[in-house]
């Protein structure tokens, strides 16, 4: 992922390159769009079109049909896919899916993945509504997609939320909106094997990418103005709104890491762009520390590693910027008596690496000072490599200059099911609850929102509901735009929503069915108020939330 000194993305000379970061491989290769001619669609008739970035759409779902029982999902793109060449057919084993044709980003044009059209979802719910559940479950296996649902829910709690809106404490189960809001979707699926990436290096490349796919796709995918404003030519891009719920713990929290800067670029240069993103479930887990830092002393941070974590554990310490790297010294103290001094190469136990330590001046999280990462291995036995031993660790940082210190631990609970590894977290006198937003949820834009939790029966925050403000010097972010239902009440926490197979329900919790319920309120307000106006003064939605 780069961005180019006009704003620009796209592969170029290193001299025009202004920063640079590198992401997961995603094994393009580069084709010439005269091969690839538009696919024909029924056109969808439509003044807005949703759109998700997330794990696992219920595209077979009957909950997600509109008036005339077509699917609302009109294109699916999944990253870590590889599918056949357009035309002729789909290699043998892989039926439905098909080499995207997009223009991602502008000048070559790198395909990988694969994609749905709508020809090939209509298909596929046309068998479903005369086969009945049986054949859904069987097309989900054709499709090797969703194969395992009940650990792939995540994005239908989102998409739940963008289109249908289910009442907070289930009611009747009908759609809190009037059934002519049958706004179409995007779906962007992120490769699964990423998703289980703790060190979230892979999401600037994937939601770049995939932002270019939606509005690609908003262009060219057979979408059709239903109403056209004054004086207003049928060829203006249709109004997108495009909910992000992904993001991670750590970064500098300044609003400049590299990805926040190329979303600000995209929607400056695509006004018709609108995203809403999750504030993140930080608040009360302690992955924030902070400490102030004087020339003579050293301060030390506690964090605890716990037992039986698959996952590698990640912590970031950043220093102010007028830190001179080569006075910094840390040292870095295990619960069976390991070390890491500055200049070691790793914090051994009986001769097996298990604690490292990288300091760079420039980091792609943020321009806010220099980084030093300190990653610890997985505590769980019987794994690849040498595993760390559970227990509080001690991180003594000295960096021979006066400011503050700030430390964020990366998520690290994931655990590939329904139950979670436990999240590492700082202990003592330096944890603090306030920068807590996701990392890519930091830097303001007028048609960018973040979205916090509310409970439904007191209006109150959710415990777990992320907290600003930024770290920025300049025009700070205080904390999330607005906030939407995430919790019914105290004693019931989540909210209704749709499973992968049609019929199943459950409650999901957190900000990011909050965010969906935020993309579906300012999609009701963008009809009302003609397409194009972006205000967000939608009833249920509440501005303020914990600062």
């Amino acid at each position: 992922m780069a961005r180019l000194s006009d704003g620009s993305p796209g592969f170029v000379d290193e001299k025009n390159v202004v920063r640079w970061q590198l992401g997961a491989p995603r094994n393009a290769s580069y084709i010439n769009l005269s091969d690839y001619a538009d696919v024909e669609v029924r056109p969808t008739h439509t003044d807005v079109i949703a759109a998700v970035l997330d794990d696992g759409c219920p595209l077979l779902n009957k909950a997600f049909r509109d008036a005339d029982g077509r699917s609302r999902i009109r294109w699916l793109w999944h990253q870590g896919k590889t599918g056949a060449r357009r035309p002729g057919g789909a290699e043998a084993g892989n039926r439905w899916w098909y080499q995207p044709y997009t223009t991602l980003p502008p000048g070559q044009t790198p395909a990988y993945g694969a994609e749905l059209s709508p020809a090939e979802v209509d298909q596929l719910s046309s068998r479903i509504t005369l086969g009945g559940d049986a054949v859904e479950r069987e097309s989900y296996r054709a499709l090797r997609y969703l194969e395992t649902p009940e650990k792939r829910r995540h994005g239908a709690s989102v998409m739940t939320q963008v289109l249908n809106a289910y009442p907070p404490f289930g009611g009747s189960g009908q759609r809190m909106s009037e059934p002519a809001s049958d706004w179409p979707l995007i779906f962007v699926q992120f490769p699964e094997n990423e998703l289980k990436d703790t060190s979230g290096g892979w999401l600037g490349v994937r939601v770049l990418d995939g932002l270019h796919y939606i509005i690609d796709r908003a262009r060219r995918g057979g979408f059709r103005r239903k109403s056209l404003l004054d004086n207003e030519k049928d060829s203006a891009p249709i109004p997108v709104v495009a909910t992000l719920s992904y993001g991670g713990l750590a970064g500098a929290h300044d609003g400049e890491s590299l990805l926040e800067e190329a979303l600000n670029d995209l929607q400056d240069r695509n006004p018709h762009l609108t995203l809403v993103m999750a504030a993140g479930n930080a608040y009360g887990r302690a992955v924030h520390a902070s400490a102030a830092l004087s020339e003579s002393g050293k301060v030390t941070f506690e964090l605890f590693i716990p037992p039986d974590n698959p996952n590698t554990v990640f912590v970031e310490f950043w220093l102010p910027q007028e830190a001179d790297l080569s006075r910094v010294r840390f040292e870095i103290n295990g619960p069976c008596g390991a070390s890491l001094g500055q200049t070691g190469s790793g914090c051994t136990i009986d001769a097996r690496n298990v604690c490292s330590l990288i300091a760079v001046r420039n980091a792609p999280q943020g321009r806010s000072g220099a980084m030093v990462l300190v990653s610890f291995n997985p505590t769980r036995i019987g794994g690849k490599g040498a595993h760390t031993v559970a227990g509080v660790w001690q991180v003594a940082i000295e960096a021979g200059t006066v400011g503050v210190i700030n430390g964020w631990i990366e998520r690290d609970d994931l655990n590939g099911g329904l139950a979670r590894a436990q999240q590492a977290r700082f202990l003592g006198e330096h944890v603090r609850e306030d920068m807590t937003l996701s990392s890519p949820a930091n830097a303001q834009h007028t048609r960018r929102f973040v979205v916090g939790s509310v409970i439904a029966s007191d209006g109150s925050v959710s415990g777990y509901s992320a907290s600003g403000p930024s770290s920025a010097t300049f025009a700070a972010r205080m904390g999330p735009d607005l906030s939407a239902i995430g919790d019914a009440a105290r004693t019931l926490p989540g909210i209704v929503c749709d499973g992968v197979r049609s019929g199943e329900r459950y409650r999901a919790a957190g900000t990011s069915v909050a965010a969906g319920a935020a993309a579906h309120s300012l999609i009701i307000e963008m009809q009302r108020r003609r397409p194009g106006n972006f205000a967000p003064a939608a009833p249920d939605l509440r501005r303020g939330v914990r600062k």
